[in-house]
């Protein structure tokens, strides 16, 4: 982020251990109520970036914060969205999200 031009103050790492999604969610709600957040940019793996964009906006739902979101690849760790299914990285990063977000459609 510092390297995109967003100055280091303004970045936020919300406090807490989480162990999902829904937890980041719950976590960033109660921040942004706290200390009157009006816009939020989420910054996650392309892979994950519908259902943390979906849920959090969930959570959200209906309070003044606007959710924005920037899936960055991380080097090495992740295939090209055209060709994710051709390599065993994108089945390993890809595939739990055909799992996971009918899960939370369902859940949440």
């Amino acid at each position: 982020l510092v390297s995109a031009g967003i100055e280091r103050e303004r970045i936020v790492v919300l406090p807490g251990i989480v162990r999902g999604t829904i937890d980041e969610a719950r976590a960033l709600h109660l921040y942004a109520q706290a200390h009157k957040v009006r816009s939020a940019l989420i910054v996650t793996s392309p892979y994950h970036s519908r259902r943390a964009l979906w849920t959090i906006r969930r959570v959200l739902r209906g309070k003044a914060v606007h959710v924005g979101i920037e899936p960055v690849p991380i080097s090495g760790a992740s295939s090209p969205p055209s060709i994710w299914w051709s390599t065993s990285i994108g089945w390993r990063n890809v595939a739990p999200e055909f799992v996971k977000m009918p899960y939370y459609w369902l859940a949440y």
